[in-house]
């Protein structure tokens, strides 16, 4: 199962260099605003948007198969969720007061 999952997350990352350098070589973002200003809006848009959507997209997917194959994965992410939310309602408490 282990193998597997590397096999897939090296395939789904070469995927997304083709997919990113096939945007940027055709200039498919090309109408886009350039925000980090290097003149060419292209790859921020192919790689830091697009792409980095995607790859949340597949490991939220990847988070639910794996819950469902190891049912207590799910009690163990709620509890970093959890313990995540409380660290950061302290410490936002702690910053506004």
């Amino acid at each position: 199962m282990i193998v597997s999952l590397a096999v897939s997350l090296f395939v789904l990352n070469i995927v997304r260099v083709a997919g990113v350098f096939i945007a940027v070589s055709g200039r498919w973002f090309d109408g886009l605003p350039d925000p980090p200003g290097t003149g060419d809006a292209n790859f921020f848009w192919a790689h830091n948007v697009v792409a980095e959507i995607l790859a949340v997209v597949f490991l939220l997917a990847l988070t639910v198969a794996l819950c469902r194959v190891l049912p207590g994965l799910r009690g163990y992410l709620r509890e970093i969720v959890l313990l995540y939310a409380r660290e950061g309602k302290a410490m936002v408490q702690k910053i506004f007061g």
